[in-house]
């Protein structure tokens, strides 16, 4: 989750826009070759990016949105199925990503929030097979009674989120695998999932071995502030963009240089070197853990309950309760034995 409106109304840098191919809810960018960024302009001001990579058998959908489209809006394709299906994209040579729905769907969740999750229902009568896969620290959370808290719909005052069937949940370190509908053949997509718990429980990211690009989520992003709500850990985030810098830098399948590992993320950021934006985020986040960053209390939020805080440096920033901020600080301080 990264709200647009920034709490100190700095202005986030806006990403080249491109054409927006006929809808006002989705304007595509083409990110690689068969990678698509879809950014969803929504009502809640998230503006939440979709990664749609394109398989010759198969079209998997990394995140799917708010679906909370503008009033204005309603008059436009707003459901994104029937945008992939049916609104041209020139830079797919002027074609839908998938005709008239002639392949499947694999969706991969990076986590659970309503920003990234609400387009799932656009799919519940989709005539291909729809297929979701999640991360496996998510299956306590899914439980009846918790994703409604986590996924932070009660907060928003929306009704509970209902997740397809079937569900994958993948361990860390999982090769996605899909298997073909009629020949039964399983195909390793290239894609791995590596568990990222701190922004939220059940974070993943997901690397893309072949495009070579790194799907983060929201757990490293730039020009929009970190966010830190219900089941979010700081220090455990700073961890698990640790594990990632080193299974990129570990990496050896290319010469060094030739081809870096290129960031897509949840908001904001696309397309820049990953392993740079990964180490620049971890510095911020110890920065903000050594207390080496005033906080500003910016008042209450109703999504993260009580006084907030709001911290800044450069093109990073954060937001968590001032309560947690002060927990993590004094913990931080404890495991560095200070």
């Amino acid at each position: 989750m990264c709200r647009s409106s920034h709490p100190s109304h700095r202005q986030a840098p806006a990403l080249p826009r491109q054409s927006r191919a006929g809808s006002a809810t989705f304007e595509p960018h083409q990110l690689t070759g068969n990678i698509f960024r879809l950014v969803e302009h929504d009502s809640f001001d998230e503006h939440p990016f979709i990664y749609i990579k394109l398989y010759p058998d198969v079209i998997v959908i990394i995140d799917t949105g708010c679906n909370a489209p503008h009033e204005a809006d309603s008059q436009q394709v707003s459901s994104l199925r029937q945008f992939l299906e049916n609104v041209p994209v020139p830079e797919n040579n002027g074609e839908p990503l998938n005709p008239g729905g002639q392949l499947p769907y694999l969706i991969l969740l990076s986590h659970c929030h309503y920003d990234h999750i609400g387009r799932l229902v656009n799919f519940g009568d989709a005539a291909t097979t729809v297929t979701a896969v999640s991360s496996a620290l998510q299956s306590d959370i899914i439980a009846p009674g918790h994703l409604h808290q986590y996924s932070l719909h009660a907060e928003l005052n929306l009704p509970p989120p209902m997740f397809p069937t079937p569900l994958r949940l993948l361990m860390d370190g999982e090769r996605i695998q899909w298997v073909h509908p009629t020949n039964g053949c399983a195909v390793d997509l290239g894609l791995q999932v590596v568990t990222v718990p701190g922004h939220s429980l059940d974070s993943i990211v997901i690397l893309d071995h072949m495009e070579r690009v790194v799907f983060l989520g929201d757990s490293a992003y730039e020009s929009g502030y970190l966010f830190y709500a219900h089941g979010s850990d700081v220090a455990r985030h700073c961890n698990s963009l640790k594990k990632v810098e080193r299974i990129l830098t570990g990496d050896h399948s290319v010469p060094d240089g030739e081809r870096p590992w290129i960031a897509a993320s949840g908001h904001k950021t696309a397309g820049i070197d990953a392993i740079p934006l990964l180490q620049r985020t971890q510095r911020f986040i110890q920065d903000v853990l050594r207390g080496a960053i005033t906080p500003t209390e910016i008042g209450n939020d109703h999504i993260r309950h009580g006084d907030i805080a709001l911290l800044e440096a450069g093109e990073l920033s954060m937001v968590m309760p001032v309560e947690q901020l002060a927990r993590s600080v004094e913990e931080y301080k404890i495991t560095l034995g200070t």
